[in-house]
């Protein structure tokens, strides 16, 4: 995909590339305030189990990763879609 003989067209994929980047972090810094709120807001229990819905299901991983750095338990993110598609789960367990 990023692959280009052209130094223009190389840049052009550059420069989106990092605006996706950029957008994907605001988005991972977003979700995981959402989450830890719902954490903080009850006992902390072994494992760390959110919901997070409204945000892409791409991040569910990152914001576990964040929250089980941060809490030092496995945490599970699950965002459940809209309509009738099946719910999203991620899992981080590295520090089990």
């Amino acid at each position: 995909m990023l692959v280009t003989d052209s130094v223009e067209r190389a840049r052009e994929l550059m420069t989106w590339l990092e605006q996706k980047n950029t957008e994907r972090q605001q988005i991972t810094v977003k979700a995981t305030a959402v989450a830890k709120e719902q954490v903080l807001a009850r006992k902390l229990e072994s494992l760390i189990m959110v919901r997070v819905d409204d945000f892409s299901s791409g991040i569910s991983g990152l914001v576990a990763n964040k929250l089980s750095d941060e809490f030092y338990r496995p945490s599970v993110v699950i965002r459940t879609a809209k309509k009738s598609a099946p719910a999203v789960a991620a899992v981080f367990l590295s520090s089990i």
